[in-house]
């Protein structure tokens, strides 16, 4: 008794295999471009992440300065003309401020320390004490007398 043994090279379900396969690469392809769409939008929120911390921690001040006259308790007009600096806090930090300075650009004409032109004067009085301490949203005021600002400011012009 012999057997015979036919062997086939082709698979019977051929066409199955071939849709697993194309299916399969769909999946591939899409998770690929997951892949790369997440490490793109995971590097932008690295960078937002950094800014969000840094940008707050950062010293923001806001300095206004403006010509104004002293009165006296009961309205009238004093001899007094001064210049009103006003420095405020804007960030969330606490600040300490130590001293004044006005810069008029470069070290050509060097830094007026304005802490030196009140002394002797009635606004002394009026002047806060330093080191001064900010916390988010304070803020304080520093008098120059106008004459002697000016004074010292034509000195370091000319």
């Amino acid at each position: 008794m012999e057997f015979l043994l036919l062997l086939s090279s082709t698979p019977i379900v051929s066409g199955i295999v071939d849709n697993l396969d194309a299916e399969s690469l769909f999946w591939t392809k899409l998770g690929a471009i997951g892949s790369w769409a997440g490490s793109i939008f995971g590097a932008i929120a690295l960078v937002i992440s950094i800014l969000a911390f840094y940008l707050p921690q950062r010293t923001k001040l806001e300095v206004d300065i403006c010509v104004g006259m002293m009165l006296e308790a009961d309205g009238r007009r004093s001899n007094i003309n001064a210049y009103d600096i006003s420095v405020k806090n804007t960030g969330i930090r606490p600040v300490t401020i130590n001293n004044i300075y006005i810069n008029f650009g470069g070290k050509k004409y060097g830094n007026i320390f304005v802490g030196v032109l009140n002394q002797g004067s009635l606004l002394q009085f009026y002047m806060p004490t330093f080191p001064k301490r900010l916390n988010q949203g304070e803020k304080f005021d520093y008098y120059l007398l106008k004459e002697q600002f000016e004074n010292e400011l034509y000195n370091k012009l000319y």
